[in-house]
């Protein structure tokens, strides 16, 4: 069996057809290898495992032998790509990210467009043949690169590329001890002593020209398991755009009418991933110059009602058998589920925006993280209302009974973790000095609506629950899919 420092376990490049387990890669390193042994459209990649985070974690800093290794993987992906790093003509730039075997969204560092060195800035301009395009993806290495780690965006910045690299690596794997992470693991009762794995990766661009964009795809209706996918679509900006919150997208609508072909494409790859994988996906794309990448898929988040309906409408299509039906039905409080509405006829809501995590909350309007945490101190219900949240804004959030935002989607930072909190969200909704005037709200994140004041919840069930009992009782068949 390999030892720890065995370099064969420490760097995983992305062009075997080994698909390593999660433990080893993390779960964003894990889905790389399993859509590169499907030779989906994937950028190139390279791993350094959780054992090479354990050799830094003992070392606290990158030695000879991590250093010979990271090298290595840049080789190949220069191969890959025919590009140069931290040179030119063509210039490689890479992204640096982390990779945990467990979820935990926003918690670590990652930095984007890193091998701006001089030479390759100058061939990127003749590149790009505008020198407009070079800020926005300049201004992004040096944000993500000075967040990372916790220390000053104003920090100086290694003008030389494989500086710039091992720099980066460290922050990564220094980020697994950050704050916020120790907290989120803390939260949901994830080991400490695991450590993350690095992705680092060859970029692809949602910001080189008219033709470029970038978003997430769910097959599948997080919220109400509808078979429809859903997900966003945002032209011309790169991916923290979204994650962060900072932009509300487009729908995928939008990416359907400006490109069809990407769209068509996009549809049945999401379609062929999520038959293969047997289960609802999120699927998070670039598209540059017309041409589709796939960054990352993973099964996706959904809630208990939103799952009993997947599960079955998966057996219907013939995904599924009914083994598997039964088995993800069990797991499931069948007799807690229902969709939680508002009584509110004839009053109008103070905002409305996108339903990002669904139920239906009241309480006090609060405008920081450190005001919900005082607040719910003091035994009070708190409604955290945001233009956009981070993960700094994580303990407010889980002293909060609801989170409305300004701005962002479903795939916003806030939505993610409301669904992980299981609270209601609504995200997107635009000006909310209104909401924060009132006092008292009540949020409605099944619907996107917020009103003034305390209102009467409506249950109902809907017929799909039925018929989970009637699967689990052995007196249904498969048939068709649920109504929409």
């Amino acid at each position: 069996m390999p030892g720890p420092s065995d370099p064969n376990d420490m760097l995983l490049l992305g062009t075997g057809p080994r698909e390593p387990p999660s433990s080893l890669v993390g779960g964003k390193g894990a889905s790389l290898f399993w859509m590169a042994s499907r030779n989906l459209p994937v950028p190139p990649f390279f791993v350094l495992t959780s054992i090479a985070w354990q050799r830094w974690n003992r070392l606290r800093r990158l030695d000879d032998e991590l250093l010979r290794l990271v090298r290595k993987g840049i080789a190949d992906l220069e191969r890959q790509t025919g590009a140069i790093f931290g040179g030119g003509p063509e210039p490689l730039l890479v992204s640096v990210r982390s990779s945990g075997a467990v979820s935990m969204p926003g918690m670590m560092d990652t930095v984007l467009n890193l091998g701006l060195a001089p030479e390759s800035i100058a061939a990127l301009i003749t590149r790009l043949g505008d020198l407009a395009a070079l800020p926005p993806i300049l201004e992004t290495f040096l944000t993500t690169f000075g967040q990372a780690g916790g220390s000053d965006e104003t920090a100086a910045v290694p003008l030389s590329a494989e500086l710039q690299l091992t720099q980066a690596i460290e922050k990564v794997f220094a980020s697994w001890n950050n704050g916020r992470a120790r907290l989120y693991r803390t939260m949901r009762r994830i080991p400490e002593d695991t450590g993350t794995a690095v992705v680092v990766q060859a970029m692809v661009f949602g910001n080189w020209d008219g033709r470029s964009g970038t978003g997430v795809l769910f097959t599948r209706n997080p919220i109400t398991g509808a078979t429809i996918p859903a997900g966003e679509w945002m032209a011309g900006t790169q991916g923290e755009a979204i994650v962060s919150g900072r932009m509300t997208p487009a729908t995928l609508d939008e990416l359907a009418l400006e490109h069809p072909e990407i769209y068509a494409e996009l549809h049945a790859q999401a379609a062929r991933i999520e038959c293969e994988a047997k289960d609802a996906q999120d699927v998070e794309y670039t598209v540059q110059s017309g041409r589709l990448f796939l960054l990352q898929t993973r099964r996706l988040k959904v809630t208990p009602l939103a799952a009993c309906r997947i599960a079955i409408d998966l057996w219907h299509e013939g995904i599924i058998d009914r083994l598997a039906v039964s088995a993800r039905l069990r797991e499931i409080d069948l007799e807690s589920l229902g969709v939680d509405s508002v009584e509110a006829a004839g009053a109008s809501p103070l905002a409305t925006g996108l339903p990002a995590s669904p139920g239906v909350a009241s309480g006090l309007t609060v405008a920081s993280s450190e005001e919900a945490a005082r607040t719910a101190a003091r035994g009070h219900q708190v409604v955290l209302v945001r233009p956009e949240t981070s993960p700094n804004d994580l303990p407010g959030m889980r002293s909060s009974v609801a989170v409305i935002t300004e701005q962002g989607g479903m795939t916003s930072h806030a939505a993610i973790v409301a669904r992980e909190l299981r609270i209601p969200c609504v995200v997107g909704c635009g000006e909310l000095s209104a909401a924060l005037d009132a006092g008292t709200v009540t949020v409605d994140g099944g619907a996107g609506r917020v009103f003034a004041g305390e209102r009467r919840v409506h249950r109902q069930v809907p017929a799909f629950v039925l018929t989970a009992q009637e699967i689990l009782a052995g007196r249904a068949s498969p048939s068709r899919a649920t109504d929409t």
